[in-house]
């Protein structure tokens, strides 16, 4: 009876929570999310990820299938009783994989070349070619390696394995393309040098990062000289997409902590004399973490506490907090995509967001918990800030907590 009773607090705590959290909700939007994410993180069901995209755009209420691409490859394969294998593991197919398989798609696995690594790695089905060869009727190829596309279509053309024809099936750029199509016939006929470097410009960021996603124009309104903290820079581009974005900057912060990626953004900065790229995890104190990198797909690196994890592609780095790091500067805005970190940077950025109040957009989707604790510490430290909540994938992926 006394477990009953603990049960029933956890439960009344969570349920007093999310409606604490619901009433801070500042639009419709907003509390719609919140509510479907709920009920994906409560049974991992896409089905309430698809319900909330449905909701948010019209075009979509009477369809089952975003893609239609993969609604005809779907068909195909039941049809003739095929499975679907990618051949190719890369952080493109790996994330196909997570919306698409189960719900869109039975997908059966990856065929790659290293399959021990891959596997501990990324912990996903794989099969082998050799396999596949001897299963010629069971399977069907996608083919995920872009760069030996023609190799890899001959190698199974020769050994008369099925294949999809269209390698375009899990694109997601349509919309990019559009948008540089109107901007490429919008600015040539005018000055052609100055037309190609925008249309160079916007095709970067186009392909590279969706301009809404942490600098949603509906909600963030700028202010002059902007110093933005971008935790989790990756590559640099969401740095760029501010940039973009917002037209007064004084200085960006940008945290990379795995070493291969910090070098990369290191390089992309070098054209902008107020962008400092600092190799350190964002964390709650100055301490020494593990890190897990991620080799086949760098943005998935995190901090870790599981001394066994990722079979030894752990190393030790250097972790600070904002509040030690900034030492009483000013920053207007902060954004963190760090992988399940997000809850420990915000700690350790008390003083600052106390004192200054910036704009927030925090990731509250590496973590299930982080939908009901992460505002809910916001809130503790300002109770004056307006929260929205916006997602922006068709998957579970990409969903942001803005604090304004």
């Amino acid at each position: 009876m006394k477990n009953i009773n603990i049960a029933s607090k956890n439960a009344n705590d969570f349920f007093e929570n999310t409606r604490k959290i619901y009433d801070l909700l500042a639009d419709t939007e907003s509390k719609n999310i919140f509510a479907m994410k709920l009920l994906y993180n409560s049974t991992d069901s896409l089905e309430y990820i698809n319900m909330m995209r449905k909701k948010e755009s019209k075009n979509l209420k009477k369809k089952k299938f975003y893609n239609k691409r993969v609604f005809k490859l779907n068909n195909y394969l039941r049809t003739n009783n095929k499975q679907l294998v990618i051949y190719g593991l890369n952080e493109k197919m790996h994330r196909a994989y997570t919306i698409y398989n189960g719900n869109y798609l039975d997908i059966f696995g990856f065929c790659i070349d290293d399959l021990d690594s891959a596997f501990k790695k990324d912990n996903v089905p794989t099969i082998s070619f050799k396999e596949i060869l001897s299963n010629k009727d069971k399977y069907t190829v996608f083919i995920g390696e872009f760069k030996n596309f023609s190799q890899i279509k001959k190698l199974l053309i020769d050994n008369e394995i099925d294949y999809v024809k269209n390698k375009s099936v899990f694109n997601e750029g349509d919309k990019c393309k559009k948008i540089i199509k109107k901007v490429i016939k919008k600015l040539l006929p005018k000055n052609k040098f100055e037309s190609l470097k925008k249309i160079k410009a916007t095709i970067e960021i186009s392909q590279t990062e969706n301009l809404k996603q942490y600098f949603d124009p509906q909600i963030i309104n700028f202010s002059n000289d902007e110093i933005f903290v971008d935790a989790g820079c990756l590559d640099l581009k969401t740095s760029k997409a501010f940039l973009h974005a917002c037209k007064s900057v004084k200085k960006i912060y940008a945290f990379e902590p795995d070493p291969c990626q910090f070098q990369k953004c290191v390089d992309e900065a070098k054209a902008y004399e107020f962008i400092e790229v600092l190799p350190y995890a964002l964390w709650h104190k100055k301490t020494k973490v593990n890190f897990a990198c991620q080799e086949l797909i760098p943005a998935a690196g995190h901090v870790t506490e599981n001394n066994l994890e990722n079979n030894g592609n752990l190393i030790n780095i250097d972790a600070i907090s904002l509040d030690d790091f900034l030492k009483g500067k000013e920053v207007t805005f902060i954004k963190t995509d760090i992988e399940g970190a997000e809850l420990n940077a915000l700690i350790g950025a008390e003083k600052t967001i106390r004192k200054y109040k910036p704009k927030l957009a925090i990731c509250i989707y590496h973590k299930k918990q982080d939908i009901i604790d992460i505002p809910l510490y916001i809130n503790s430290l300002n109770p004056e800030y307006k929260f929205y909540i916006r997602h922006y994938s068709d998957g579970p992926y990409d969903t942001v907590l803005y604090a304004i």
